[in-house]
C-alpha cells in the first residue's frame, strides 16, 4: 500500500499537477508561510508518491510559490531520512535567484521515518513523516 502517516496531523489537500510529479500515483500539498518574515507569501509544501516494483517507496519533496512567480532566494529544503536515530542521512537544497521550484527525490523502505525542513534566515517549518 503506497501512502503516508503525517506524524502531527496537519491538514492535506490535493496539488496541483506539474512536469516533475507525473509519475507519482499519491500526491498531496500543505501551504505555510513565514509570516512578516516573507511578508506573508504563501509556499507549498508538496509530497509525492510512488511505490517501486521492489516494494520500496520513491518520494519527491517540492516547495513551490503560492500566488508568486519565484521562490525567495535562500529559502532552504532539508530532507533527513531516519532522524533521531545513528543512521540519519540528510540532503539539502537552496533556492536560487530566480527558482519556481526547489524539489529533492529519494527512495526509502515502507516505515521508515523522514523529516522535511523548510528554513529561510533563522526560521524553520518542519513536518515529519512515516512512510
Amino acid at each position: 500500500m503506497v501512502g503516508i502517516k503525517v506524524l502531527n496531523n496537519p491538514m492535506w489537500g490535493y496539488v496541483r499537477n506539474n512536469e516533475n510529479s507525473h509519475k507519482f500515483s499519491i500526491s498531496r500539498t500543505k501551504f505555510f508561510d513565514f509570516g512578516l518574515l516573507l511578508q506573508n507569501q504563501t509556499l507549498a509544501l508538496i509530497v509525492n508518491l510512488q511505490q517501486e516494483e521492489n516494494g520500496e517507496q520513491s518520494v519527491l519533496v517540492q516547495i513551490l510559490p503560492h500566488q508568486a512567480e519565484y521562490l525567495p532566494p535562500g529559502l532552504n529544503l532539508k530532507i533527513t531520512l531516519n532522524p533521531n536515530t545513528a543512521d540519519s542521512i540528510s540532503q539539502e537544497v537552496s533556492a536560487r535567484q530566480i527558482d519556481n521550484l526547489i524539489q529533492l527525490e529519494f527512495t526509502e523502505e515502507s516505515n521508515q521515518e523522514f523529516k522535511v525542513e523548510v528554513s529561510y534566515q533563522d526560521t524553520v517549518f518542519t513536518q515529519e513523516f512515516i512512510l
